[in-house]
């Protein structure tokens, strides 16, 4: 394994981290379980030391600010947003720059962004999630640090319980 940038498998991290195999292997085991249950529980997956994954709320009514919006996504870990008062309408969800790098699903009425190769330092793609209802919630995909979101809960209205 290399850290060479131009190494197709390197992740840019220094030793010791996952062999790319062995993230693949993770991320086709996580596709075979149900959107649900994989937003929904901590991930028990080794993490290269210093790696942690986070779950997030994201309240909408409570104007957030613009670092609040922004989904730290990692090449080999799926992240998940859900829409706790409404449904994702995959069709008309739009993203800007991706070049083919990012898969988008959706299941349950979820959103699921997958990462299909690495964004670069300081890269920003715009996430524009729509509703069925025609809402809209503007995100931005960043490429994550040491900390990757799996999973963001997003609700337009206080009167929604997480």
């Amino acid at each position: 394994m290399s850290d060479s940038p131009d190494d197709p498998d390197s992740d840019g991290l220094s030793s010791p981290r996952l062999p790319a195999a062995m993230l693949r292997g993770m991320v086709l085991l996580l596709g075979l379980m149900p959107l649900s249950s994989r937003a929904r529980t901590s991930l028990d997956l080794p993490l290269p030391p210093g790696w942690d994954v986070e779950q997030r709320d994201l309240n909408l009514y409570e104007d957030p600010a613009p670092a609040e919006r922004e989904l730290r996504v990692t090449k080999g870990f799926p992240t998940s947003v859900e829409l706790l008062d409404g449904r994702v309408d995959l069709v008309s969800t739009t993203m800007k720059g991706a070049r083919g790098r990012i898969e988008l699903s959706a299941k349950d009425g979820e959103l699921l962004v997958g990462m299909i190769d690495h964004l670069e330092p300081g890269e920003r793609v715009p996430l524009s999630v729509a509703y069925l209802d025609g809402g809209r919630v503007e995100l931005t995909l960043v490429k994550a640090g040491l900390v990757t979101d799996v999973w963001l809960r997003v609700r337009r209205s206080p009167e929604q319980p997480l």
